[in-house]
């Protein structure tokens, strides 16, 4: 993440962190069921990604509440800045897709290989993850989303909280 064009302190960024540990324990940590997991980690990303495109671009509420814009073009619009990197993406994107199929399709069962190609994305960490978990689907799921989940956020409450210096 780019954080020279804002101005920060080591005390603020320890503030996110913990601002961010804590939205995401809210947000999915006691869930145990694999899709209901997917499903919920999709929607608190889309609500993320939004935000940081409210903050980040001028006039982007308007964009937003009146753009109508799919899961797919948030995650665009998103990248457009510069600022996020191709690994995550792929990640958001590969989420969306077994997402998808988990909506459309009635008692959809979650197969390993697809939390596998979604983990992929994520590289070496997915190889520690998976050496975490032992075995444990939900587990694996948790972790995956958590990673995921921690570095849209991270852009979200930078974008949001920290003043951006005059370029």
């Amino acid at each position: 993440m780019e954080l020279s064009k804002y101005t920060t302190t080591e005390e603020e960024l320890e503030a996110l962190n913990k601002k961010t540990i804590q939205e995401i324990n809210d947000a999915i940590g006691d869930i145990q069921h694999p899709i209901l997991l997917i499903l919920q980690s999709h929607l608190y990303l889309e609500n993320l990604l939004e935000r940081y495109i409210i903050a980040e671009l001028p006039n982007g509420e308007n964009l937003i509440k009146t753009g109508n814009l799919t899961f797919y073009q948030i995650v665009k619009v998103s990248y457009s800045f510069g600022v996020i990197d191709e690994q995550i993406i792929d990640s958001l994107l590969k989420l969306n897709s077994l997402r998808n199929d988990l909506s459309h399709e009635f008692r959809h069962q979650i197969e390993n290989e697809r939390i596998e190609i979604l983990g992929r994305t994520l590289g070496k960490v997915y190889s520690e993850i998976k050496q975490e978990t032992e075995g444990c689907l939900i587990c694996e799921i948790h972790k995956i989303m958590n990673h995921i989940i921690g570095r849209v956020a991270s852009y979200t409450y930078v974008a949001e909280n920290l003043k951006k210096k005059n370029l």
